[in-house]
């Protein structure tokens, strides 16, 4: 039912995201790529996008972003110094790439167990490579905050991609996070 619910807000997440993104000089995406997950078919619209490739920065991936267009703004990639990147394009699409296990069960247990004050956590989609979640501060009525987590795997190489924590993003900025990440693709990779 949470994934159903996803899927029926996906069209209003189009519409909001069609007027964000970013101007870069890769090529735009007038497209959509359909996932297909448990007998049912995800469309992502890939209209108003543009890959952005990391191989500079010493990551051999090209992400999806907003953009494409010469009214979107340019990414901000930001090198941390334990090597991961921040790529921020305005303030609805902000994501972290970096190397690692790509162990989503452990990542859940992180997010439940190094939290300062108790959350409730609701997971919207919950798999061995992805995590789509709410966080609201347990036993108050604010508003919750929206996260992913999401694995992108070949071979020996894995990449994990979420969004910058700290920021906090409402659903239907992170649900394009997210979507725009499952497109993701490690260079040389058929």
């Amino acid at each position: 039912m949470k994934k159903l619910l996803a899927f029926l807000i996906l069209p209003a997440c189009i519409f909001f995201y069609s007027s964000c993104g970013s101007g870069n000089d890769t090529q735009q995406e007038e497209s959509t790529e359909e996932i297909v997950e448990d007998e049912s078919v995800h469309t992502i619209d890939m209209s108003n996008t543009t890959k952005l490739d990391l191989n500079d920065y010493g990551y051999p991936i090209i992400l999806n972003i907003p953009g494409g267009d010469e009214m979107s703004p340019e990414p901000i990639i930001d090198e941390l110094d334990w090597g991961a990147l921040e790529i921020r394009i305005g303030t609805n699409f902000q994501i972290q790439v970096t190397t690692g296990d790509g162990d989503a069960e452990q990542k859940k247990a992180d997010i439940v167990n190094l939290q300062d004050i108790p959350y409730d956590f609701e997971y919207s989609v919950d798999d061995s490579d992805a995590l789509l979640y709410s966080a609201k501060i347990a036993g108050t009525e604010m508003e919750p905050e929206f996260h992913f987590y999401f694995v992108v795997k070949e071979g020996a190489q894995i990449f994990e991609i979420e969004d910058i924590k700290g920021e906090g993003f409402d659903s239907l900025s992170v649900e394009r996070m997210f979507d725009l990440a499952t497109t993701t693709v490690i260079k040389g990779a058929n």
